[in-house]
């Protein structure tokens, strides 16, 4: 051991040169690879090194303790060449926002790698206001200035797509008289508000004739529906009916609640059935309308889900006060709260009213599918898109329930097996009363 120490470590006492080893100094770079410069130490030399990634389409670990430089070394490389040669990225910033600057900036100052220039989205669920949105029903009032500033912006986005050359394009005066929109039932701001909101509308109108006189007739088929609902949700009245209130989901409809503290609402119908078993609850059929029926006029359709699904249609169905008119559709008794009759017997008063009253269990059902189960807000595109999401959420509603039948039948089960003689005993002391 003495002489280890006195003839081998004396001249490299932390044994720096035992731990090190040539390394690969070559910088081997393809179209794909991703290139991390590094320094090592070999012969008490410093050297200058490359970890190669020529194949990065394989999985790669980056292993070590918080704060020795992964992200800095290493993930940082890895976002910025990949970006030089033009690939897509989808990143996951534990660090926001760290990475999302380092790919943001880079992007920008590297578009010229690209052959198609690409989109830059951020979904942020902690704050969604740093985020964009996934589609979401955003109405605004048939007379706002909201709507006219959003087709004075799809106006400029079709003209710079197309190369079209305006005359002006009004994005900060649009802006301004936005702004000046606010609160315009005050008393001081009234007159200004309605003034903003005259030139918004001529502004509106102004770019929707200009794109009609420079657009060839290819791009009058393209755009030729976009730029008419555009002009009717500019052009529409007070009193008009089948008014636009989204111009991405132009099927949104003002349904009236009633209720002091919310009179309307902007969205579409979705109409259900459920069976009428106390505590099981299965919803039978749902459907969406796109327009805004009547309510009485929605059982039949659901009736006739039921029929395509091959489900047994119901001797009665109970229904509020807002589906009266037919008594009867498909054979089905439509029963509505009303004063009983006079001829009616005590039985029958007492049946009617219960059967009213059961009817109130689909309130607390319609709830728990908007807040739990994700029908409160369709954020899927297209006229069949709250259809799919009705659907979709009674779907769980229906699969809840049964695992709920399901567990119920298994604990049973369990009892079964371990406590026999309790179980039956229980059953026999239950059956005598």
């Amino acid at each position: 051991m003495s002489r280890l120490l006195k003839y081998n470590l004396m001249e490299d006492v932390f044994n720096s040169e035992n731990e090190s080893f040539m390394q690969e100094m070559r910088k081997m770079e393809n179209e794909y690879s991703v290139n991390l410069p590094t320094k090592f130490w070999y012969q008490r030399k410093q050297h200058d090194g490359w970890i190669n990634v020529v194949n990065p389409f394989r999985a790669s670990i980056v292993l070590g303790t918080p704060g020795s430089g992964k992200s800095y070394a290493i993930v940082n490389n890895y976002i910025k060449q990949q970006i030089e040669k033009g690939f897509s990225m989808y990143i996951y910033d534990y660090k926001f926002p760290d990475l999302t600057e380092i790919a943001y900036n880079h992007l920008i100052n590297h578009l010229e790698g690209y052959r198609i220039k690409p989109k830059y989205y951020v979904i942020n669920f902690d704050d969604p206001h740093k985020s964009h949105r996934c589609n979401p029903i955003n109405p605004a009032f048939p007379t706002d200035a909201k709507m006219c500033k959003k087709v004075i912006d799809s106006c400029n986005k079709i003209a710079e797509k197309e190369e079209i050359r305006q005359r002006q394009r009004f994005t900060r005066e649009s802006k301004q008289l936005l702004r000046d929109t606010y609160n315009g039932k005050h008393p001081k701001r009234a007159k200004k508000a309605r003034k903003a909101q005259k030139r918004l509308k001529t502004i509106a109108n102004k770019m929707l004739r200009e794109l009609d006189r420079k657009m060839t007739e290819d791009q009058k088929s393209i755009y030729g529906k976009k730029l008419a609902l555009c002009t009717r949700a500019v052009n529409q009245q007070k009193t008009d009916s089948d008014k636009v209130y989204s111009l991405h989901k132009p099927f949104t409809r003002c349904i009236a609640k009633g209720k002091p503290h919310k009179q309307y609402e902007f969205g579409n119908k979705v109409g259900l059935i459920t069976t009428g078993k106390k505590g099981m609850k299965i919803i039978t059929a749902v459907k969406a309308f796109t327009d805004n029926p009547f309510d009485g006029h929605t059982i039949e359709p659901l009736l006739k889900q039921m029929e395509t699904n091959k489900l047994k249609l119901p001797g009665e169905l109970a229904y509020d006060r807002g589906g009266k008119g037919k008594p009867e559709i498909k054979g089905v008794k439509i029963l509505i709260p009303s004063p009983p009759k006079k001829t009616d017997t005590a039985y029958q008063k007492q049946s009617k009213r219960k059967k009213c009253r059961a009817r109130a269990a689909i309130e607390p059902i319609i709830g728990h599918l908007k807040t739990d189960f994700r029908m409160q807000q369709n954020c899927l595109p297209g006229e069949k898109g709250p259809q799919i999401n009705a659907f979709m959420a009674a779907t769980a509603w229906n699969l809840k329930k049964m695992m709920e039948k399901l567990k119920e039948k298994i604990l049973q089960i369990i009892f079964r097996m371990f406590f026999p003689q309790n179980f039956y005993c229980g059953a026999t002391r239950v059956g005598r009363f």
